[in-house]
């Protein structure tokens, strides 16, 4: 049974792998937001029958204060994520998202009296020593240039900023889902980000831009969304037959993936680097998640 829950783990990471090698073929099709709109309005009109038999559950009106903040910082993480994918190669900034777990246990310090252990010290120098390497091939320009990088390199600056919002939107989903449940909290979140995005949208682009944009690439919309979507479904199942930090670190294999579609498809620079900090930074993720 825990082969098979490692083989739906593993659907679900290449499933996040796919997606951002969907997104990343997007890049010169449309901006961010016209494409962030689709997919969240594909998202609404998939959720809708399913919460008509589900039922909608609020159970505090605090639920919707949670809402606006996490719809604020959602759009802005989603946004830059796509911009990031848009802009640098995947094995140089996917790999920054392993960063999300360490922001959110130092959160987890001051807003859920959470403590970190010693598994959890030891995982977040590995991630740390893991960005260090990703960059190494600039050492010779001094000690701390590797990290300098991050902030000096728009996309990984990006999504190394996305890592922390994330760790925000972790602690608002934990809040969020105890006022109401994972279904409904996600479901009332896409009607506020789409129409976010498509007035966004309308200040940079035409009506018939929109439109044609949307035309042009359903294809692709629908299955970024379709593999967002199988993505949690997969974890859900894998919960089944795994503990909860394995299943989560099964899941996690999708940053390797992504850095081997980044170097074997796009061709991206520096391969041994980018899998070698990606592999340490992974570990770390492996015992956060295990025994953070």
């Amino acid at each position: 049974m825990i082969i098979l829950g490692i083989c739906i783990g593993l659907v679900g990471a290449l499933c996040d792998a796919f997606q951002n090698f969907m997104i990343k073929i997007l890049r010169n099709k449309s901006t961010e937001t016209v494409l962030l709109f689709y997919k969240t309005l594909i998202s609404f009109i998939v959720f809708l029958p399913v919460m008509f038999y589900y039922g909608l559950k609020i159970q505090s009106h605090v639920l919707w204060i949670i809402v606006f903040f996490f719809v604020l910082i959602d759009v802005f993480s989603t946004f830059l994520y796509y911009r990031a994918v848009f802009i640098s190669g995947l094995s140089h900034t996917m790999p920054l998202l392993s960063f999300t777990p360490v922001f959110v246990s130092i959160l987890g310090i001051f807003i859920l009296n959470e403590s970190l252990n010693i598994y959890s010290v030891l995982s977040i120098l590995m991630i740390v020593s893991g960005a260090y390497v990703l960059n190494i091939s600039r050492f010779k320009q001094g000690i701390f240039e590797p990290f300098a990088y991050i902030f000096r390199k728009k996309g990984v600056m990006y999504m190394f900023f996305v890592a922390i919002l994330m760790s925000f939107l972790t602690v608002l989903y934990k809040i969020g889902i105890g006022y109401s449940d994972e279904l409904s909290f996600l479901f009332l979140l896409l009607p506020f980000e789409s129409g976010i995005f498509l007035s966004y949208s309308l200040t940079k682009k035409s009506k018939k831009e929109i439109i044609d944009a949307g035309k042009n690439n359903l294809g692709s919309l629908i299955i970024i969304d379709l593999l967002g979507l199988i993505s949690p479904i997969a974890l859900a199942f894998s919960l089944n037959y795994l503990v909860s930090g394995l299943a989560i670190a099964v899941k996690r294999i999708s940053i390797l993936f992504s850095v081997v579609f980044g170097c074997v498809i796009f061709k991206e620079k520096n391969i041994y680097e980018a899998v070698a900090g990606s592999v340490i930074m992974f570990f770390g993720l492996v015992i956060i998640s295990l025994f953070g």
